[in-house]
């Protein structure tokens, strides 16, 4: 229930953010996805002392409950929800599944990288580099770091450069540090090196999801955009399930840092597919 939950407000944050951007004309996404990785990095600890304070698991999550409460009631949009057509004549747009489906897909495989070094990060610092507790967990708490610092760069600077660009460099950019983690224990560096990798991969693909839902939210009329937006989030899902048992699996079989290697050529699946997308533009459109 709770994730079906937590899905259902992405998914609504999402559609609410697509509508923004088109309703006013200003650039979202990354800024509203940077606070994820954020909220997350303040959370652990957060829980963590609360616990250590005395707090049983169920007075936590009542406050937890209370916050999203809260958090969803000041959310709330009393400015209007969709910018009508001002035109009495039906608006016609190019068909933008395949394009959607596209733009799923290519979140998928960055979900699936994400969600590698968030479940698997610690294990590779302290099982295949030596690294004790305390290190080990440092490793998603940096790519998540490098996430929310990514996209606020690039919501700050983002401008400057097309959608599809940012995806492919910052895809780039994720994938060598990823082979960075990889490369470490071969070349004998120490394991903070691996975990500057982390950091690098979380800065490179920070952008690559709010983007593509960006772009996603640009592709469809006012009356589709919802929908649009839901279908590459609910199909980007996809990677971030098969990514525990698919990395697990591969280390199981060849070792963790193989598995990361695997991982870190899904940034250049993304560069390359991304490089191949074109982004069709609704007709007949009231903006």
């Amino acid at each position: 229930m709770i994730g079906a939950t937590s899905g259902a407000i992405e998914v609504a944050l999402n559609a609410t953010t697509a509508e923004h951007e088109a309703r006013d004309g200003v650039r979202l996404f990354n800024k509203v996805h940077a606070a994820t990785p954020l909220a997350m990095v303040v959370a652990a600890p957060s829980v963590g002392l609360a616990r250590q304070a005395g707090a049983s698991s169920r007075e936590v999550l009542l406050v937890i409950a209370a916050l999203v409460l809260v958090s969803a009631f000041l959310s709330i949009d009393r400015a209007g929800w969709r910018t009508r057509s001002t035109s009495d004549s039906p608006v016609r747009t190019r068909s933008a599944t395949p394009i959607l489906i596209a733009f799923g897909l290519v979140a998928a495989v960055v979900l699936f990288m994400e969600n590698a070094v968030e479940q698997w990060g610690a294990i590779h610092l302290e099982q295949d580099l030596g690294a004790g507790p305390l290190l080990g967990s440092a490793a998603p708490a940096a790519y998540m770091i490098g996430l929310a610092g990514g996209r606020l760069l690039v919501q700050w600077q983002g401008e400057r450069f097309s959608g599809l660009t940012v995806v492919v460099f910052g895809s780039v950019l994720g994938a060598v540090g990823l082979v960075l983690a990889v490369i470490t224990e071969p070349a004998g560096l120490p394991a903070a090196v691996a975990l500057a990798g982390f950091a690098l991969a979380g800065i490179g693909l920070a952008p690559a999801v709010p983007t593509l839902l960006g772009m996603a939210g640009k592709s469809a009329d006012d009356e589709r955009r919802p929908a649009a937006i839901t279908t590459v989030t609910t199909i980007s899902y996809l990677g971030f399930l098969g990514s525990p048992p698919l990395v697990g699996l591969l280390a199981a079989t060849w070792g963790l840092t193989t598995a990361f290697a695997v991982v870190a050529a899904g940034g250049v699946l993304v560069a390359a597919a991304t490089a191949l997308l074109r982004v069709p533009e609704p007709e007949g459109v009231a903006r």
